[in-house]
């Protein structure tokens, strides 16, 4: 399976197995959920986005940096209800920050960002909290061949 996918999937891993202040039903997927009437109930989804790049890390063995986006979301009107769950977004931040995910022992945390924490035109337009979190990982050892 490619790193990227396999580094996702021990995210999604990570996630369900937290005790969050809400719960939290991760899946991977390769888009955020579209369908607004699905959206009534917390959406967790991790989504692999890009590979920025492959070096050497000596002869025979790469290292790899992958990004992967935890995208929350919910349809909500209640700025109490908002503010929670920009209160779990930071919640999912800090659980994942400057860890190794279990599932995935060779993919090391680089950083996090959040690039959109709610995302106002989400909100105005269809009164849905969407927030994403941007992870990095370097994931070292696999050979030319991708064992």
């Amino acid at each position: 399976m490619a790193v990227i996918i396999d580094v996702a999937n021990a995210v999604v891993a990570a996630l369900n197995a937290a005790t969050f202040s809400r719960p939290v039903a991760a899946e991977r997927r390769w888009q955020a959920e579209e369908e607004l009437e699905s959206l009534k109930d917390l959406k967790v989804a991790v989504i692999p986005v890009a590979v920025p790049s492959i070096e050497a890390l000596d002869r025979s063995r790469l290292v790899r940096e992958v990004e992967v986006d935890v995208v929350v979301q919910k349809k909500t009107a209640d700025l109490a209800e908002t503010d929670g769950l920009v209160a779990l977004v930071e919640e999912i931040g800090n659980f994942l920050a400057m860890k190794r995910p279990t599932a995935c022992p060779a993919a090391a945390w680089v950083g996090i960002a959040s690039p959109v924490l709610c995302d106002p035109e989400h909100l105005r337009q269809y009164g849905l909290f969407t927030s994403v979190l941007a992870l990095s990982y370097r994931v070292a050892g696999q050979d030319k061949t991708g064992a």
